[in-house]
């Protein structure tokens, strides 16, 4: 299978030291706000927080396309492998709809939701999906690649 499902803990694979080299702002956002067509960069030294940078940036790795809600609300969220099953289907689904053709096998998908607590009493079942390269993560280059 070619589709790479990454938690939020994981979301965290570093581009940090490029992103500075390429004179990104130091703003951040919470994982859980960023939007669909927004471009970002991982932000290793905090796994929750993403760096919202123009689509035009060659260094973003991740472009949030979609924002699905996984059926749970505020309840408690569903264990690693139920949550990977209802993101999965949310997010290639909501790729193939938004671009009339399955995510090719170059390119991979992320997907993180609340976890239980906290964010879930906040956020709910909002589930982020966003497009990334397969098998690595690695810069997608300028420009939206979500077509």
């Amino acid at each position: 299978m070619r589709i790479l499902f990454v938690l939020a803990a994981a979301f965290a694979v570093s581009l940090s030291c490029s992103a500075l080299a390429f004179g990104h702002a130091e703003s951040r956002v919470f994982y859980l706000t960023a939007h669909p067509r927004q471009c970002i960069v991982s932000v290793s030294t905090s796994p929750k927080w993403v760096q919202v940078v123009p689509c035009s940036d060659p260094e973003h790795n991740m472009e949030v396309y979609a924002l699905v809600h996984g059926g749970w609300g505020r309840g408690t969220p569903p264990t690693a492998s139920k949550g990977l099953a209802i993101a999965r289907a949310l997010c290639l689904s909501a790729f193939q709809r938004l671009t009339g053709h399955p995510l090719p096998n170059t390119l991979g998908w992320n997907a993180f939701w609340p976890d239980p607590g906290a964010e879930t009493t906040r956020y709910g079942d909002k589930i982020i999906c966003s497009l990334r390269h397969w098998p690595q993560i690695a810069p997608l280059g300028p420009g939206w690649h979500v077509h």
